[in-house]
């Protein structure tokens, strides 16, 4: 286990949290059968443990170094514990129920870890919960220690109203914590921290929600050609991007594109992309045009670090005829029939580098039973927590086995496939798979 690694430690600190939360609920238990008994069978002889404070005299005490240096030693401000016998029930009663006190609050307070610890082994700790969690323990923190300074003022308050001793001058101050206190402030300024970040969360669901509205349903069927397809944000939302554009006279164009990256800076120019191709087919550009028009745009307005991978495809639905352009994408699987794979076509310059380019446009027909698999670099350069790449190898093994699945199992089985391969570590790029099917 990498005791250090970010997903074993927050489960080493789970552990603790939940054995101390068990514990304390334990010793509740046990405090709170202490009082029973006690109110039962009222023991004779019983003693109390009280906090107490007190100067000591030098007059009476002398406390000197062992090395006669000059220096003057004088005992004041200490504390200590002051044991009474003979008290009663009541009084010992009073004690325990302060003791249960205790151990209630600190329950509580050991519930609300537990429940952030829960999120952060989901890894979604941005959640307003968490914001009331770490609220309600930072407030706990600052009072509790006022009451704990309180609780420990009266005890001392008693033990100096009520005993003397020779050279010893009991003593009630009023001490709280000022590290206990200020780790409360902390704690209610990083209540506010998970509240504005709970904020921008809500924000990110949002636009996560926009982005999958921009792109279509996960099924589409027209004439003999369906396509499934799936996408998987590495975040909340990412840059891939798939689409299914009516063309007309039976014609769909077939688009998948990755921009470089992830996040939000990718997801806003992953919506440029899909404007700026929608615009031009609009405009009535097609095939390598289409594609040169693009990577044109994409160069004059996008950032120089920014690039753009696509596959863009014509497909009559009628007869399975695809012409495509591959700018730097993944070169496709094709499944055919008797479930050997080929990858068509080949790869061009990826899109937003270099003005002026031009696109090598390919060809195949997807006969009867036939698939193609479209899927981005997130699938096939997946790592698992060794650094083991998922690989184009697993990604063809696997149409091997399930090639003959249906559409949905073949895309969600694989996609599946790929998460377990990479667990326990998260896929850190935007995953997406298109399969096309000609019944």
């Amino acid at each position: 286990m990498r005791i250090l690694g970010e997903r074993s430690l927050v489960s080493l600190l789970k552990l603790v949290i939940n054995i101390a939360y068990f514990g304390s609920i334990a010793l509740g238990a046990i405090v709170v059968l202490a009082i029973v008994l006690i109110l039962v069978l009222r023991p004779a002889n019983m003693s109390l443990g009280l906090p107490a404070q007190f100067d000591i005299d030098p007059s009476v005490y002398d406390v000197a170094p062992l090395e006669d240096d000059g220096r003057e030693v004088v005992i004041e401000q200490a504390q200590g514990q002051v044991r009474i016998t003979g008290v009663t029930p009541w009084q010992v009663f009073q004690g325990l129920a302060l003791a249960a006190l205790g151990l209630a609050l600190a329950a509580f307070a050991l519930a609300q870890f537990r429940g952030i610890f829960r999120t952060l082994s989901a890894r979604e700790p941005f959640v307003q919960a968490n914001v009331r969690r770490i609220r309600v323990l930072g407030l706990l923190l600052m009072f509790g220690e006022v009451a704990r300074a309180g609780v420990v003022w009266l005890s001392a308050f008693g033990v100096a109203r009520a005993f003397t001793a020779t050279g010893i001058r009991f003593r009630a101050d009023f001490q709280p914590s000022t590290t206990m206190i200020l780790a409360g402030a902390l704690l209610l300024v990083l209540a506010e921290v998970f509240r504005e970040a709970a904020s921008m969360k809500r924000d990110l669901e949002t636009a996560r929600e926009i982005q999958f509205d921009l792109v279509p349903d996960e099924e589409f069927r027209q004439d003999a050609i369906s396509v499934r397809s799936r996408m998987r944000p590495a975040n909340t939302v990412g840059g891939d991007y798939y689409d299914i554009v009516p063309l007309g006279e039976g014609q769909v164009a077939v688009v998948q594109g990755d921009v470089a990256g992830k996040g939000i800076p990718a997801a806003l120019l992953m919506a440029v992309l899909q404007g700026s191709l929608r615009t031009l087919l609009s405009a009535g550009f097609r095939g390598s045009r289409l594609v040169g028009a693009l990577n044109d745009y994409l160069d004059a307005n996008t950032p120089s670090n920014r690039m753009v991978t696509l596959f863009y495809g014509e497909l009559d639905t009628r007869n399975g005829e695809l012409s495509f352009v591959n700018a730097g994408h993944n070169l496709p699987f094709l499944i055919r029939r008797d479930g050997s794979l080929a990858r068509p076509g080949s790869s061009s310059m990826v899109l937003g580098i270099l003005p002026g380019k031009s696109f090598e446009e390919s060809a195949l027909r997807l006969e009867p039973g036939e698939r193609l698999l479209l899927f981005t670099d997130g699938v096939s350069e997946a790592f698992d927590s060794r650094d083991v790449e998922y690989g184009d190898e697993r990604v063809a093994g696997y149409l091997r086995s399930h090639g003959a699945a249906t559409p949905e199992s073949l895309v969600d089985g694989l996609a599946r496939d790929v998460l377990d391969h990479c667990r326990p570590a998260r896929p850190t790029d935007d995953m997406t798979l298109m399969l096309i099917s000609r019944e």
